[in-house]
């Protein structure tokens, strides 16, 4: 919807394509002055997943197939793997003045970094088989460790520790070497979930460095009556 309140633009998916109900937007790729989109569509090809990316330019305006304004797509790696359920942009990670994509691919519990100007696939995030990694976008965190380069926030809400399940975890990966720089983790019991949403909140604390947002909506003691959710603020 543009300023004044009217539609500017209707993506109109082909049958069963479920697409929607994951979207942002990305600086300009094509060089339009206008901002594209990326459209994820999980159901696509029997839930194995695709995502658009959509020029969000002129040539947009009125109702439109994605493949009339297609300017990349990412297809998934896997039979099943529900990619593209989550899509997110992350920051220009390798240097090149285009900010980089994250697609999450539940159903196979990954996450795929790719370069935003090629397309090329930089980083492949897994966990062990059940942890949700992909059921929430990625968040682009900035430089948190002083390297000079873009972190990226990669949540597990589904993440076990011992007998508890889906308590839930949150992984800070390096933008240098995809290494995992810190982990962020909060719980009370089985299903608080720490990990379902992600934010980077500014510098909250005055240190000069951006703080991170996390929601547990699953916080507190089911047994006892007391889960109330709760967001957690860490302080980098």
């Amino acid at each position: 919807w543009g300023a004044d309140g009217q539609r500017l633009s209707r993506y109109v998916g082909p049958s069963h394509s479920g697409i929607g109900p994951a979207l942002a937007c990305m600086p300009d790729v094509d060089n339009d002055d206008c901002s594209d989109i990326l459209v994820g569509s999980e159901r696509w090809n029997s839930w194995s997943g695709i995502v658009w990316l959509i020029s969000g330019g002129p040539a947009s305006r009125g109702e439109s197939p994605p493949a009339r304004l297609l300017l990349h797509s990412w297809s998934s790696p896997a039979p099943g793997a529900h990619f593209g359920a989550t899509v997110s942009v992350v920051g220009d990670i390798d240097g090149d003045q285009v900010d980089e994509i994250a697609i999450g691919a539940p159903g196979i519990d990954a996450m795929f970094i790719y370069s935003g100007a090629s397309g090329l696939l930089l980083h492949q995030f897994s966990g062990s088989g059940t942890d949700g990694v992909g059921k929430t976008p990625a968040a682009a965190a900035g430089d948190l460790n002083g390297d000079g380069i873009g972190d990226i926030l990669i949540a597990a809400p589904d993440y076990d520790v011992g007998v508890l399940q889906r308590v839930g975890i949150v992984h800070l990966i390096s933008g240098y070497d995809w290494s995992v720089i810190r982990e962020i983790q909060a719980f009370v019991d089985g299903g608080d979930a720490c990990g379902a949403a992600l934010g980077v909140g500014g510098d909250l604390d005055g240190n000069g460095v951006a703080d991170v947002l996390v929601g547990i909506p699953g916080y507190g003691d089911y047994d006892a009556g007391t889960a109330y959710g709760a967001v957690l603020i860490e302080r980098f």
